[in-house]
């Protein structure tokens, strides 16, 4: 992993959350075991699963990410993180005709989600990149119908941080 510096404070942790997100050893795709098919977006994907042939998914939104002033001589600053992690199954599950399966799916995404962000391993990465203290938060799980399809929805909340010299 890259350090992040004063000039990569937004591509680096982008970089590093989607990597461990698209580790499949990380987060499993209840739907292609072997990473093959999209399974991690960036950019809102549900237009495309409209026919909930792309279901499940992981929506990584960018972080939205604030600055404090952090040392008396203002040669410091702290820069807060916090991103958005989207997952979404459909009841029929990956297969799309195990009733039910789609809340397994969703519990196994949701599970792995919860594990991935604190395994030491991975905290291990971001302290690598200059970030630290990663928190996992679940923020809302909630279900739809859509399409005559009843969809599974669950918000988790990333925040980390870090701490860099102002450049002059």
């Amino acid at each position: 992993m890259t350090a992040v510096t004063s000039s990569t404070l937004f591509s680096e942790p982008v970089d590093l959350v989607y990597n461990i997100l698209n580790t499949r050893t990380n987060v499993a795709d209840p739907r292609d075991a072997t990473g093959a098919r999209k399974f991690i977006y960036t950019t809102e994907p549900f237009h495309k699963a409209f026919d909930f042939k792309e279901f499940p998914y992981i929506y990584l939104q960018f972080p939205n990410i604030t600055q404090e002033q952090s040392s008396a001589d203002g040669k410091h600053k702290m820069v807060s993180y916090t991103q958005s992690i989207v997952a979404r199954t459909i009841r029929d599950g990956s297969g799309g005709s195990r009733v039910d399966a789609g809340v397994t799916d969703m519990k196994t995404i949701t599970d792995d989600i919860m594990e991935t962000f604190n395994n030491e391993t991975n905290k291990k990465l971001f302290r690598a990149s200059r970030l630290f203290s990663p928190e996992i938060s679940l923020i809302n799980s909630d279900s739809a119908i859509i399409g005559m399809q009843s969809l599974h929805e669950t918000e988790f909340e990333l925040s980390y941080g870090m701490r860099f010299k102002v450049t002059t």
